[in-house]
């Protein structure tokens, strides 16, 4: 009786069409489930009024965890890790503040700024003069110092490391 069900061509078509309608929807999830969380990065800090997301934390854990294993007698205490990595990212973030508040830059959040580097390696991978492709951490401190270079310029400020410290503090105060 089985064998008679799936020989009739009617119940092979309604089962194959059922297959692939389950292979559809499989995937579509699959794929809106990825989407989801390449737009949606998991934020970890903020400071006048931008996010600190985890990849930009991960970004400066790295950057600062051998001055903090120096500091610590070769260990790297989480907690210490995590404070110093945050406060330059806090740091990094006031720049880009200010270089959208002076019209240097647009969209200033982690994906704005991954959206632009994969925009800089899209118009450079057909082997053009110089460098041909950027991975992310080298693009944000490129992006960082680029603005603190053009802010410079414009505020005539002189030491804007100094300037951006004061704004840290100040943003430190008003948090408390």
């Amino acid at each position: 009786m089985k064998s008679r069900a799936l020989s009739n061509p009617s119940v092979k078509r309604l089962l194959a069409a059922f297959l692939c309608l389950s292979l559809v929807l499989l995937v579509s999830c699959a794929s809106k489930t990825a989407v989801e969380e390449e737009t949606e990065p998991e934020i970890v800090g903020s400071i006048g009024g931008e996010d600190i997301t985890r990849d930009e934390l991960e970004f400066f854990k790295g950057r600062v965890k051998s001055k903090v294993m120096a500091e610590n007698g070769g260990a790297a205490p989480e907690e210490e890790l995590n404070a110093r990595a945050l406060a330059e990212a806090q740091k990094a973030r006031l720049v880009l503040i200010e270089c959208k508040k002076a019209g240097i830059f647009d969209d200033i959040s982690w994906n704005g700024l991954k959206a632009e580097a994969e925009k800089y390696n899209a118009e450079h991978k057909d082997g053009a003069v110089g460098l041909t492709s950027i991975d992310m951490d080298s693009f944000y401190l490129y992006y960082v110092e680029n603005g603190k270079l053009e802010l410079e310029n414009r505020m005539k400020t002189g030491d804007i490391d100094a300037y951006i410290e004061k704004l840290y503090d100040s943003e430190l105060l008003d948090q408390q």
